[in-house]
């Protein structure tokens, strides 16, 4: 996906984050998206794209699988609310400027076209090893991704992962302490890492 000139945003039918988006002035055209889990999602199609290639804060730190949460008024323990449609809006319209012309493109790290090596920074959200797997990564084979991040290394490329261990040849570039809601009423703590070769 590459988002050039006016950033068109896909809703599903949530007519209250519609409306949030023209309210800042953005079109929203409807669309109605499902997870590759078959749940149909209440994250627009663009922050989806951005969460999976970028993960700038669009999300919300939760799952967004069976069991997982959305919505403008959640109830979060101690008679709290939070808006998460509204928390994601916040998060990324500081950043649709700076996204103007990437070319966003998301998939299984085996099988996604990358452009030359000098026009291309890969960035890899994978399943954190030694965490709840989604449906879908239960069968992560961590060894092989890490002999293709080192041979795309090899090729030129730069390459960045989330993950909270990687193997020593693998340098922590950043760390943060983040909160992570796993649901409405638990919220982790972890030390989130990013890894570079």
């Amino acid at each position: 996906m590459k988002i050039t000139g006016t950033v068109h945003c896909f809703f599903e039918q949530s007519g209250t984050f519609k409306n949030e988006f023209r309210k800042l002035g953005y079109e929203a055209e409807d669309y109605d998206i499902q997870n590759e889990f078959g749940e149909t999602d209440h994250i627009i199609d663009l922050f989806t794209e951005i969460e999976i290639c970028y993960r700038g804060g669009a999300s919300v730190n939760g799952r967004f699988y069976s069991g997982g949460y959305s919505g403008h008024c959640v109830k979060i323990g101690n008679g709290k609310t939070r808006d998460y449609v509204s928390e994601s809006i916040r998060n990324i319209l500081p950043q649709i400027p700076l996204l103007q012309d990437v070319d966003f493109r998301s998939g299984s790290y085996e099988e996604v076209e990358l452009p030359s090596a000098d026009r291309t920074t890969i960035y890899c959200d994978i399943p954190y090893k030694g965490t709840k797997q989604y449906t879908t990564s239960k069968d992560f084979n961590y060894n092989k991704f890490y002999d293709w991040c080192r041979k795309k290394h090899s090729e030129g490329y730069r390459i960045f992962i989330s993950e909270y261990q990687m193997p020593d040849d693998f340098k922590c570039i950043w760390q943060k302490q983040i909160t992570c809601a796993m649901n409405q009423t638990i919220t982790k703590k972890p030390i989130e890492k990013l890894f570079t070769l």
